[in-house]
């Protein structure tokens, strides 16, 4: 009398090696199986399959490659007894930057007399509020000949007027305003005031 073969075939665990692994689309790694049996039994064979083939696929060796961005969890069977491992494939191209959603400009107003200069300053967020760091800003003036802009945003008054200055990064502007004012200077010195006294005459007096 035969008696039906154990559906195990012997095999008390399965480990899969390295049990996590992160790759690039087009990358591959090297799983590895061990598999334990009990009475001495020689190791049955694997069977390896992917989660998300389109993700991680994986050979009949144990080849893992990456296909596309996401995460796949690879298993290992033996008998009725299997492991898994987790493999995250990352995209080889940068994702693109977060966009710009607003420029603040600080101080939002300034006022300079005419020469004298003052430093603006332009912070580029995304629409959740937070600073974008290392944007390119470009500096512009309503009126260039009230005042100027350097492209680091220091502005120079040029005439007594008011102007605009406009910080753009990225397609959004952000704007400030600068009163530009004619300095008064003191040339002619102190002048004197002369009163006269009731009933002092004037000229020379007679003897």
């Amino acid at each position: 009398m035969r008696f039906p073969l154990d559906p195990d075939f012997g095999v008390t665990s399965v480990g899969v090696t390295p049990q996590t692994y992160t790759l690039q689309v087009g990358d591959s790694v090297q799983l590895t199986a061990t598999v334990v049996t009990s009475n001495g039994r020689p190791p049955h064979n694997v069977s390896w399959t992917s989660s998300a083939a389109a993700i991680a696929s994986v050979s009949a060796s144990g080849m893992v490659r990456g296909r596309a961005a996401g995460a796949a969890r690879v298993y290992a069977a033996s008998g009725s007894k299997k492991d898994s491992a987790v493999v995250t494939v990352t995209s080889s191209t940068p994702p693109p930057p977060v966009p710009v959603a607003l420029v603040t400009v600080t101080p939002a107003s300034a006022s300079l007399s005419v020469g004298a200069t003052v430093q603006l300053a332009a912070t580029p967020k995304d629409s959740n509020g937070n600073v974008l760091a290392g944007r390119a800003i470009s500096w512009a003036s309503s009126n260039t000949g009230v005042s100027a802009v350097s492209g680091s945003g220091l502005v120079t008054g040029v005439a007594a007027g008011s102007a605009t200055i406009r910080a753009t990064s990225d397609g959004i502007t952000g704007t400030g305003t600068v009163s530009v004012t004619t300095a008064v200077t003191n040339a002619g010195g102190a002048r004197r005031s002369c009163r006269r006294w009731p009933g002092a005459r004037s000229g020379r007096s007679r003897r």
